[in-house]
């Protein structure tokens, strides 16, 4: 069984929690938690209510990555009111669905082209966000095609 369960963490950094917990009794998910947390609320979840739990998650992770990625450079003041305007604007809802699916391809096509035991997570970040912003196809396979030049092991130099 999975179980909610909602409440204030009593610790040095305080705050509050929604957690599910997969457990055979309430008693043993509770026993998850730390002493000095204090449980609001804990009930069964079904499993489509965790899947709508995980979908909006999902849904924040990608409108989080897309506003960083677009509007980083913006102030605070102007980058809460793009923020609220996703809410009711499907059009940038869109936008960032497509990028996040778009960068999710570019990342499984690199790492299928370079040595993952050569290439630097922040190298690997920078061919990522270089592929995602060229502007060509042929940009974009110049820019590829250095990655794979900088990055191959020796099964792709073999190949070659």
């Amino acid at each position: 069984m999975y179980y909610l369960i909602k409440g204030i963490c009593h610790d040095e950094e305080g705050g509050s929690f929604e957690w599910v917990i997969e457990a055979e009794s309430k008693e043993k998910a509770l026993a998850e938690l730390y002493a000095s947390d204090e449980v609001l609320e804990i009930r069964e979840i079904s499993v489509d209510e965790r899947i709508s739990r995980e979908e909006k998650e999902l849904f924040e992770n990608i409108k989080s990555e897309y506003f960083i990625r677009r509007y980083g450079n913006l102030c605070v003041r102007e980058y809460a009111k793009v923020q609220k305007q996703i809410r009711t604007d499907k059009e940038m809802y869109y936008k960032a669905l497509e990028e996040h699916n778009r960068i999710m391809r570019f990342q499984r096509r690199l790492l299928r082209c370079i040595d993952k035991d050569k290439i630097t997570v922040s190298s690997f970040n920078k061919a990522l966000v270089a592929l995602c912003d060229a502007q060509t196809e042929e940009e974009f396979n110049e820019i590829l095609e250095k990655a794979k030049n900088n990055y191959k092991g020796a099964k792709q130099t073999a190949e070659l």
